[in-house]
């Protein structure tokens, strides 16, 4: 362990401190029974954790039954109105804001049905907070990714940052490819027997020399995993924090059962959990809502705001009732639809409001990063709205800790809904509702019949060979040859201007030119939001500087794009008129080339926002990310 930490014991209560690198002074006598022998046969719960904070500093704390073994019925309590964003799990991370005295109490039920209870108190020094602040303490599965972040006050200038491991099975810690500086880490967790606590410390070493440091915990849970699951087997191992956002859902069983656990290795039949467009064809975000599954609740709370406020809203409703459920958890990175559950999966970075919301959700890069290395140019898309930027969002750095505007919320949501809820109704058109078996699965269904995407591919082929074995690269991780390598971007923008697909995601895979044909349509004609699509040599530039070799907004309403779109939206939603919707849409315009992508944002449009916001807020800092690919398992009824 490292010195920073000092132990205090208040009974039945472990605790551990110091946050930010103060190091607390002093320690409690451990206690005794009233003959004064301590009782070490009977089960206590043991919080592990800060004790005494500045305001301002980050708080960590973790329950453990005393033998270590699987708590469940978890709950944390707060006084001063403090509620943690994760009061179901057995950790939990919260700034703390104001000098003061902060009592808890938690309490949980052990594996033999015991219900027990631990409280204290926190105290919160009037004095200088931590320039550093290590985030999330938090609950982990075993053998799934965790992230953890540290974040320094504004203005100080860090030499070097490094993580150490202080308790627990050793883990292999990586940054982000290519970081000098990190302050984002990640690990797989490890296998354990029982639940097993990890604690790290962050060494931030400034650029005159001054270190500063903080610690932060990790509860490792001991979990059942199938050695045929679903999720596993495409090295995917679920929260156990999961749960339905309605408890009293008459699907609340069937959600925690069938949908995101470690241990399905059977798809669920349609008498258990049927589509949503088995029960109704109207349904409400009531109906949704008791579909719905979380790691936390403010998940679902923010899909309730979206589906409530969204002018999408009511689109969103209909294309549901191609779905069995929505799961909306910290941990999935990227978002994806699976046709051997009938489920949608959110990443919750598409969701969150405020930064300790943000502070909640897995920082994970996305795993294709490196696909397409080899290759010599480069692409990226967004959307354009007013001569700004729609998404990706400009000017939210996690490290400046600033809240997004519901409006941001839902450029973020929109899209990757359409595009995910295409998937679904391609699989499940809505000509099929009634027609399916209740003895039928979504696996079985998917297995044994043809997608709307197949009948796409057979009427309106894409016929570049050159981008789509280019795409199997990029998306898929084929390893390149040397004739894609030598590729140059304006080979590619030849063969992309000349064939019929939306976005170079669409070579993928048939279903992902279905489901983007469909997003980008959509995202014009409901909320008049522009598309842009980008080619760029290797050698384009910085971040900051990225000159086009050839761009193109709007193009959804080629003329040759025009039958391929309209086949797509008819097939998922007949009630739009495809067709007079094309003829209000604007025409495709070329960016020019050679032009810095950043500052194409108002070509074509007549917009003094775009003209008054400097050039620096108009930079993003990551590029849109795809959703990912699970294989269809083999049926097993």
């Amino acid at each position: 362990m490292s010195i920073l930490l000092r132990a205090l014991l208040i009974t039945p209560v472990i605790l551990l401190g110091a946050c930010g690198g103060q190091d607390e002074s002093g320690s409690a006598p451990p206690p005794s029974t009233d003959n004064g022998a301590t009782d070490q046969s009977a089960i206590v719960l043991e919080v592990v954790g800060d004790t005494h904070v500045a305001a301002g500093d980050s708080i960590g704390l973790v329950v453990l039954a005393s033998d270590r073994s699987r708590l469940r019925d978890v709950n944390w309590t707060f006084s001063d109105n403090i509620k943690p964003l994760a009061p179901h799990t057995q950790a939990v991370g919260f700034d703390a804001h104001a000098p003061g005295t902060i009592s808890y109490r938690v309490t949980a039920t052990t594996s033999n049905g015991e219900t027990l209870s631990a409280s204290g108190t926190l105290e919160i020094a009037n004095t200088a907070a931590s320039a550093v602040n290590a985030r999330l303490t938090h609950q982990a599965v075993e053998l799934g990714n965790v992230s953890l972040r540290t974040d320094l006050d504004q203005g100080l200038k860090p030499q070097k940052i490094e993580w150490q491991q202080t308790q627990g099975p050793d883990v292999e810690l990586t940054t982000r490819r290519g970081a000098t500086l990190s302050s984002d880490v990640f690990f797989q967790a490890p296998s354990v027997e029982n639940d097993t606590l990890l604690a790290f410390t962050v060494h931030v070493t400034l650029e005159d020399t001054t270190t500063l440091t903080d610690n932060v915990w990790v509860v490792v849970n001991d979990t059942a995993i199938a050695d045929d699951g679903y999720f596993p087997s495409s090295g995917i191992y679920p929260t156990t924090q999961m749960r339905a956002y309605r408890p009293q859902s008459p699907w609340s069983d069937a959600l925690q059962a069938c949908i995101y656990t470690p241990t399905l290795s059977q798809s669920c039949l349609f008498n258990r959990l049927p589509l949503l467009g088995q029960q109704t064809t109207a349904p409400t975000i009531a109906d949704v809502m008791d579909r719905t599954l979380v790691s936390h609740e403010w998940m679902g709370d923010a899909f309730k705001a979206f589906l409530t406020h969204s002018e999408a809203g009511p689109d969103m409703l209909k294309l549901l009732r191609a779905t069995t459920a929505i799961v909306i958890s910290y941990d999935i990175r990227p978002s994806f639809y699976w046709s051997a559950t009938g489920a949608i999966y959110l990443d919750a970075d598409n969701v969150w409001l405020t930064p300790e919301q943000r502070d909640t959700v897995n920082t994970q890069p996305d795993y294709r990063t490196e696909f397409d290395d080899d290759l010599s140019y480069q692409t990226s898309w967004r959307y354009v709205k007013a001569g700004d930027y729609y998404y990706p969002q400009p000017g939210l750095p996690r490290s400046e800790r600033r809240s997004r505007t519901p409006k941001q919320r839902e450029a973020a949501l929109t899209w990757l809904l359409y595009h995910e809820l295409a998937h679904a109704n391609d699989v499940f058109p809505l000509s099929v509702w009634s027609t399916l078996a209740l003895s039928d699965s979504p696996l079985r269904y998917a297995n044994t019949h043809s997608k709307i995407s197949d009948t796409l591919a057979e009427q309106y082929p894409l016929n570049s060979e050159i981008l789509l074995g280019l795409a199997r690269v990029s998306y898929g991780g084929a390893q390149s040859t040397l004739v894609q390598r030598n590729y140059t971007a304006e080979d590619v923008a030849t063969e992309f201007e000349q064939d019929d697909a939306v976005s170079m995601y669409a070579y993928y895979t048939p279903r992902e030119d279905f489901a983007t044909l469909f997003e980008r349509f959509m995202m014009q004609h409901r909320l008049n939001v522009d598309a842009d699509v980008g080619i760029f040599s290797g050698q384009a530039g910085t971040a900051e500087n990225l000159l086009l070799t050839w761009g193109q907004r709007n193009r959804i309403n080629e003329q040759n794009l025009q039958p391929r779109a309209a086949f797509v939206v008819s097939s998922v939603l007949p009630n739009i008129n495809a067709g007079q919707a094309q003829a209000a849409m604007p025409s495709p315009l070329m960016l020019p080339a050679g032009e810095n992508w950043f500052d194409t944002l108002s070509i074509g449009i007549n917009s003094p926002n775009a003209a008054l916001k400097p050039k620096k807020m108009l930079r993003v800092t990551r590029s849109p990310v795809f959703e990912r690919h699970l294989p269809l398992p083999a049926i097993h009824h």
